[in-house]
């Protein structure tokens, strides 16, 4: 027994000594873990004048608004396919409800997205501001589908077109503006699925105003240029954890109460984590990636020339600041993707005004697609801008890639997409699972409406 324990407590002496050396090269690698920062770059971000959301504002338009459910969306879907025959009495009932008594909650929202809303965006300084936009914002799907839905239901398809660009425009206007990354992955289903109306409602059969669609295609281009620069998103949210910081370690001054666990704060102390040495990293990982969403979209996203930890390869440095590598893992694991999304906002809006375009251009020469986007570039009477047809995630510029169906009963357009790498539209991203997913394209339709009624993969 005594040669048994003897044993057992070497084993433990050889894992403390292998422990200690490994956390001592850890420490001594951690030294220059964090990237440097980024030239002439500040965390300030233009301010902008007008009524804003902050956390107030956030909380009061979010209490009238219904909680998130699934059922309204879920009918939402069989309502695009299959028109509101699909719809049963209680699918009705229960999207009257949402809307609010007499329609309250829609106007609210509404009111909020208007041109004499909150047009400037969000108010966001601190962890409690981000919350409360983030609340609000996890309700703006379903708010989006309900306002789809009145759209769709209630007018012709000129007007629907026109007023679809519209919501489109309100919503990546305030919500690109503000509430940091949050925001944009809000816009981005958001500006889809009214964009994806837009263009569903201009290859549908009908009479289709053609005044409207060239409205439409102003609105839709006006929601292009009212995208907010992604590095202001990044200040924003390097406001955020700069103050996020700040918490932290007034948190945990002797009497300070609900802040970290007694653990935690003997943890901390005892690394050497202090205010000034996780803001100073805050700062230098925040201009990096400030001065990389500057960049025109590259499939390295935001964390290009950043170090391996930042790209999930590794452990990040915590036995160096602790507080600052939890702030930063957790923002890192999110904002990978950041990178691709005014490219996809942007893309979205592109192919609505491209194909409102089409049917203008189809409409006029006895119901004939065009062989090309060229026509649609006329010098005489354009329909389209150059910048309408420019593939946002071609490095070069490039025009968006467009065939005429070989029967001429329709079309198809598609983007490089995310690897930018033209696949010939063979396989769509949207519908593609798992890896494929990167390496496919971007593809638009004028059968749209038929392809979303085909069963998923």
């Amino acid at each position: 027994m005594n040669r048994r324990r003897k044993l057992f407590l070497g084993a433990l002496a050889a894992l403390a000594v292998v422990a200690a050396a490994s956390f001592l090269r850890a420490r001594s690698a951690d030294l220059a873990a964090w990237p440097a920062p980024a030239p002439v770059v500040s965390h300030e971000r233009p301010a902008h004048e007008g009524p804003l959301l902050d956390a107030a504002a956030c909380r009061a338009l979010a209490e009238r608004l219904p909680d998130p459910a699934t059922a309204p969306v879920d009918a939402y879907r069989r309502f695009q396919t299959d028109g509101a025959a699909a719809l049963s009495e209680a699918d009705n009932a229960a999207i009257a409800a949402r809307y609010g008594k007499e329609g309250g909650a829609m106007d609210a929202w509404s009111r909020a997205l208007a041109p004499d809303g909150f047009r400037n965006g969000f108010s966001v300084a601190t962890p409690a501001d981000a919350a409360a936009a983030a609340d609000l914002l996890g309700r703006g799907g379903e708010m989006t589908v309900l306002d789809a839905l009145e759209i769709a239901s209630g007018y012709v398809a000129g007007e629907r077109v026109r007023r679809f660009a519209a919501s489109a425009e309100g919503t990546v206007r305030v919500f690109t503006r503000g509430a940091g990354l949050v925001g944009f992955a809000a816009a981005l289903p958001a500006a889809t699925l009214l964009s994806r109306e837009a263009l569903m409602s201009s290859c549908d059969p009908g009479p289709f105003d053609p005044e409207c669609a060239a409205l439409a295609v102003e609105r839709l281009r006006a929601a292009e240029d009212a995208i907010a620069p992604l590095s202001d998103a990044i200040r924003d949210d390097w406001r955020v954890h700069r103050a996020a910081a700040r918490e932290f370690y007034a948190a945990m001054e002797p009497g300070a109460t609900n802040g970290p666990s007694a653990a935690t704060k003997w943890f901390v102390r005892r690394l050497g984590g202090t205010e000034e040495t996780t803001l100073a990293h805050v700062d230098a990982l925040f201009s990096r990636l400030v001065a990389n969403a500057a960049l025109p979209y590259s499939p390295s996203g935001l964390a290009a020339g950043l170090p391996g930890w930042c790209l999930g390869k590794g452990r990040p440095p915590w036995t160096r600041d602790p507080a600052g590598a939890a702030l930063a893992r957790n923002y890192l694991r999110h904002a990978g993707a950041a990178a691709a999304i005014p490219s996809s906002i942007r893309l979205e809006l592109r192919a609505a005004r491209i194909a409102l375009a089409l049917r203008l251009w189809r409409d006029a020469h006895g119901g004939e697609w065009p062989a090309s986007l060229d026509p649609l570039l006329g010098v005489e009477s354009p329909l389209l801008l150059p910048g309408d047809v420019a593939d946002p995630f071609s490095p070069g510029g490039a025009p968006l890639r467009y065939e005429r169906e070989p029967d001429g009963s329709g079309w198809r357009l598609w983007s490089v997409g995310l690897d930018q790498v033209d696949g010939n539209g063979a396989v769509d991203a949207f519908l593609a699972e798992g890896a494929d997913v990167k390496s496919s394209d971007f593809v638009f339709s004028s059968r749209e409406r038929q392809h979303r009624a085909a069963p998923a993969p």
